[in-house]
């Protein structure tokens, strides 16, 4: 979940993957394995006819530059952030901080972020429609009884 440019939710995960389908439509992809990371998970670099994917990502502002792992594309991150391109127009929450944002999570984008970001962002994925707290069957379709 981002903000777009105007301040109000939007979905930038999936049109992140929605530009990358678009972009890369039947184009062929050459993907190599450059190691792992501290979970043994594979890490590679991928290329659609030749050009670096993650590169494209990030200048485009589809994706921010893992510095976790790499400043590969921290240069790409700077163009995407002074021309406010993808997320960068609006505000966001990097990928790899959502699952554990906080009140002291850093909220990224645009030079103007929306003074209520964080406060909208912290609570995009809302609690009102959960079920509730007495349910016991989480992975059930339906309602819980009881």
């Amino acid at each position: 979940m981002c903000l777009d440019f105007k301040g109000a939710r939007w979905a930038c995960g999936i049109t992140s993957r929605d530009e990358l389908v678009k972009y890369s439509s039947g184009r062929s992809w050459d993907c190599d394995l450059v190691g792992t990371d501290r979970y043994g998970r594979s890490l590679g670099k991928c290329f659609v006819e030749g050009e670096d994917i993650s590169a494209w990502m990030v200048q485009s502002g589809w994706a921010p530059s893992f510095v976790r792992y790499s400043h590969d594309y921290d240069r790409e991150e700077v163009a995407a952030l002074e021309a406010k391109a993808g997320r960068w127009a609006g505000a966001f929450i990097a990928p790899w901080e959502w699952r554990h944002r906080d009140v002291s999570t850093t909220v990224l984008g645009a030079l103007s972020v929306p003074i209520d970001a964080q406060k909208i962002l912290l609570g995009a994925v809302s609690s009102a429609g959960a079920p509730s707290p007495d349910c016991t069957i989480k992975a059930s379709i339906g309602e819980c009884a009881g």
